[in-house]
């Protein structure tokens, strides 16, 4: 469905509503068109902290211009609950932007939630899964012989498809998990600068000011660069 948009990365605001309609029947909110902006702008490239009540459409507003512009998409949920709830919303969204069936999206989706024969080794279009379970294939645990294509393709290398990380319901990480949630934060969005994309409805106004992060001291870099998020 969107054969020009995967190589046209920088859309106009016309047509980032014609696209948002094919596939959600809506017109976008305010806050949706200008994520699609943020998440498609390549120099520099954005982190993105998507605020919004709830059944907004946040989830709409991250996936839909990673989906149209190609991008490869890691979903942690800080639940198995919340992933299993979000599976099938997941699954029509990709059929809808790439015109395929269900049953063809599961050749590109994939859930981790703690088995260890998962084929996907994360080359999946989508991967669903929790922290503690991408930790786990961060590190480059499960069975030897496939254990170092989990971090090689989470960071994107060999893959002409640029990875985007998105954390939903990012304020529910709290006392050793925000510490892990920080862990990734500093290893991949900032190390590795991977893109990342936090959806949230009840993220402290103190917590988004240490991610935006304006003079550069948690994550340290050039003040011209601007904010972090």
């Amino acid at each position: 469905m969107f054969a020009e948009s995967e190589t046209k990365v920088n859309m106009n605001s016309n047509e980032i509503k014609d696209n948002f309609r094919q596939i959600t029947g809506f017109e976008p909110r305010a806050f949706q068109e200008e994520a699609w902006q943020q998440i498609t702008l390549q120099n520099p490239h954005r982190n993105v902290i998507i605020a919004a009540g709830t059944g907004s459409g946040k989830t709409e507003a991250a996936l839909l211009p990673a989906l149209a512009t190609g991008k490869r998409l890691i979903l942690l949920y800080p639940t198995k609950a919340l992933l299993q709830d979000q599976w099938e919303r997941v699954v029509n969204l990709w059929c809808k932007v790439k015109s395929h069936t269900i049953e063809e999206a599961q050749k590109h989706i994939a859930v981790d939630t703690g088995d260890e024969d998962d084929l996907s080794y994360y080359h999946a279009d989508i991967v669903l899964t929790n922290l503690d379970k991408f930790l786990y294939r961060m590190f480059g645990y499960g069975k030897r012989r496939f254990g170092y294509l989990f971090p090689y393709r989470i960071v994107g290398m060999g893959d002409d498809r640029k990875p985007l990380l998105i954390f939903d319901e990012a304020h529910a990480y709290e006392e050793t998990t925000f510490s892990h949630f920080w862990f990734v934060l500093k290893k991949l969005t900032y190390e590795r600068q991977v893109q990342t994309v936090l959806l949230s409805a009840t993220l402290p106004p103190d917590f988004v000011n240490v991610l935006r992060d304006p003079q550069s001291k948690h994550f340290p870099r050039p003040v011209s660069e601007g904010d972090f998020f």
